[in-house]
């Protein structure tokens, strides 16, 4: 086992319903209510907990599945329980709305719904279609799910001080592997979160952790042999409420089981993926599911052919292709019955002139197949959602699909959702952790090279003058190239100028200030490999502050790299800045530098004089292939050593002597 944060996949590869899975939690049928507390125990929780606005008395969730090999999927019930006390009023609403999700994924056989009021009468039970249920299908971020409803109600008849317990009961159909469980507080304290699953004979199940470190230590991990099978349990007590403003991908308050199923009398050949016992069978499994999907077709090859025409090497003939695709197509995805997990063929994507990743994707593999370059779909796991548990192959971990090709040399990695994008070239993001290789002879986990996504910089200039009233007047410049221009133009793609005017005050407006914008530009770059750059100007609100004959100016204007513990190597960029201030006769700049080089970063700045002007350098270099090397532990160390000395530094203030109040 090891700790590291997870966040739950967005629909763009699996589909939406996924997300409700995993928000929900899985769960197996079970006739009874399991709630492990006497009556004592509750009225104890509830003493304990005077303060909180509810209590989650239990949150459990189990699934029982079996292979199904006519489907080559897992197919079984989940069943999800939730015992709740509400304490007083403030979240009386929230806690009293249920939600159920019935899908392909998870097809809804039944829910309950049960009040037991403190004090005034019998238990209230309340079945599926008592409840008046309001229904929408998840959409978002490009995908529509067209076979997918969500729907939510409130309980009636729940007031505070009473007890609420929910049953939901699902057929659960999994062609990309077993669902994780998230274990969390949510809005209140969480007495017991519980976790099982039950698997016939003669499968193995492995299994890791991932999320907040102070919880993995307490979460404990039980096995019993019964004649029905072999049953897997996961449980944390005592969970305190999750943070309301944690990052999506924060792991506090919470702890994610990630297990997966195998069974090694299942050959992955034949198309199967959702048990396969590594990743290299999983990815044989997926390739032979998607193999018709790339085939070109004679209109395919036709239109590859001519678009090639003038080409006079692989790479040329990748590059032309990939342009196409992204000039001519469309990112947009809809989700019916398997299409969440398995593309639509090539020849429909080209027809329909739109498609989510796998969509592009395979088309883009047909095109280039079609010009006999041999290309491959790879799975991919973005940055957002935290790093790959590697040791486990589960494939429902992978949320992006994406492209190798063969120019002849190592390959290019393409990603076809991607705008603007020169070939060999992909985001970050894209390479946050190992991607699933399916290319005959490399199947499995592969490391994508820091050549194809670290490349490019962000230069700042900042030039203006502090007037004798103190007041600061700047024109801050950004110039972006390689992939960090990519990410700029992106940024700011498809965009009104009053809509570029806000992002450029949001990232160009310095936070340390109180500055108002009054002007800026922004140059797109004529070609995908121009320079991107933006310009603000501003002026402060109020005079800069001071003591006596001192006046303070921010160590920072333009901001900084966001910084964290976690040190996510995709996420951060080389910098250079220059600053030139103009100052009033006679102030004098007090000199000012910080020089760090501590294994993969180098961060120096440097503050002077130069006739009447006040001068800083920034210079940022990080070392990514060192830093994606190092184990969580040494990260962890940098950050607690320089790193975070450097923050705290680049907190201070440049001092200007000379002012007069």
């Amino acid at each position: 086992m090891h700790s590291k944060a997870w966040r739950t996949l967005p629909a763009a590869f699996l589909g939406a319903a996924f997300l409700v899975a995993l928000g929900a939690g899985p769960s197996l049928a079970a006739r009874e209510f399991p709630s492990p507390w006497t009556a004592a125990q509750v009225d104890s929780l509830r003493a304990a907990h005077a303060g909180a606005h509810a209590l989650v008395l239990l949150s459990q969730a189990n699934i029982s599945v079996a292979f199904d090999s006519r489907a080559n999927c897992l197919r079984g019930e989940l069943t999800r329980f939730s015992d709740v006390i509400i304490l007083d009023n403030v979240q009386l609403a929230e806690q009293g709305t249920v939600v159920v999700v019935d899908s392909p994924l998870l097809e809804l056989k039944d829910f309950t719904a049960t009040v037991i009021p403190r004090g005034r009468g019998e238990p209230e039970r309340h079945s599926r279609g008592s409840l008046d249920w309001s229904a929408f299908a998840p959409r978002g971020a490009g995908t529509y799910s067209l076979d997918e409803e969500i729907s939510y109600a409130s309980v009636p008849g729940l007031h505070s001080g009473d007890r609420l317990q929910t049953v939901a009961t699902y057929r659960f159909t999994g062609h990309h592997g077993l669902l994780p469980e998230t274990m969390a507080g949510g809005l209140a304290p969480t007495a017991r979160c519980r976790y099982e699953v039950l698997l016939p004979r003669g499968y193995d199940l492995a299994w890791t952790a991932q999320g907040d470190s102070s919880l993995l230590g307490r979460l404990g991990k039980g096995v019993d042999e019964g004649d029905d099978g072999t049953r897997h349990a996961w449980q944390l007590d005592d969970l305190p409420p999750a943070p309301r403003d944690a990052d999506a991908a924060a792991s506090r308050g919470r702890v994610t089981v990630i297990p997966h199923v195998s069974r090694a009398d299942v050959a992955p050949a034949t198309g199967t993926f959702a048990v396969g016992p590594d990743w290299a069978s999983i990815a044989i499994g997926y390739r032979a599911r998607v193999v018709e999907a790339v085939a070109p077709t004679p209109e395919i090859t036709d239109l590859a052919r001519r678009a090639t025409a003038d080409c006079a090497t692989d790479f040329a003939r990748i590059d032309a292709l990939y342009g196409w695709v992204q000039a001519n197509t469309r990112y947009l995805g809809l989700y019916k019955g398997l299409s969440g997990i398995i593309p639509e063929p090539a020849d429909n994507v080209l027809h329909d002139g739109y498609g989510d990743c796998k969509g592009l994707g395979v088309l883009l593999i047909a095109l280039l197949r079609a010009v006999d370059i041999e290309a491959w779909p790879v799975l991919v796991r973005t940055g957002h959602l935290g790093p790959l548990a590697e040791d486990v192959p589960n494939p429902i971990q992978f949320n992006h699909f994406i492209v190798w090709a063969n120019d002849g040399g190592d390959g290019l990695w393409l990603d076809a959702t991607l705008e603007g994008c020169p070939a060999g070239v992909i985001y970050p993001q894209d390479a946050a952790s190992p991607v699933l290789s399916t290319r005959p002879g490399h199947e499995g986990l592969a490391t994508i090279p820091p050549a194809s996504w670290s490349s490019g910089s962000l230069q700042y200039a900042v030039s203006g003058e502090i007037t004798a009233g103190r007041s600061l007047r700047v024109a801050i410049e950004l110039a972006a190239d390689g992939i960090a221009g990519v990410m700029l133009r992106d940024l700011g793609a498809h965009r009104t100028d009053a809509e570029l005017a806000e992002l450029r005050r949001r990232w160009l407006c310095p936070a340390t200030l109180a500055m108002g914008a009054v002007g800026g530009a922004t140059d797109a770059g004529a070609t995908s490999h121009d320079k991107v750059a933006w310009r603000l100007d501003a002026n402060t609100s109020r005079p800069l502050p001071g003591n006596g004959g001192a006046t303070f100016l921010p160590r920072t204007l333009p901001g900084l790299p966001g910084l964290t513990p976690e040190l996510r190597p995709e996420a951060l960029q080389d910098r250079d800045e220059e600053w030139t201030i103009g100052l009033p006769a006679s102030w004098q700049v007090q000199p000012d530098s910080m020089q760090v080089a501590s294994g993969p970063v180098s961060w120096e700045r440097r503050v002077w004089q130069d006739g009447q002007a006040l001068k800083l350098t920034r210079r940022i270099r990080w070392d990514r292939p060192a830093l994606l090397g190092m184990s969580p532990a040494a990260r962890r160390a940098l950050w607690d050593g320089a790193l975070m000395r450097i923050r705290e530094d680049e907190r201070g203030f440049i001092t200007i002597n000379g002012s007069k109040y």
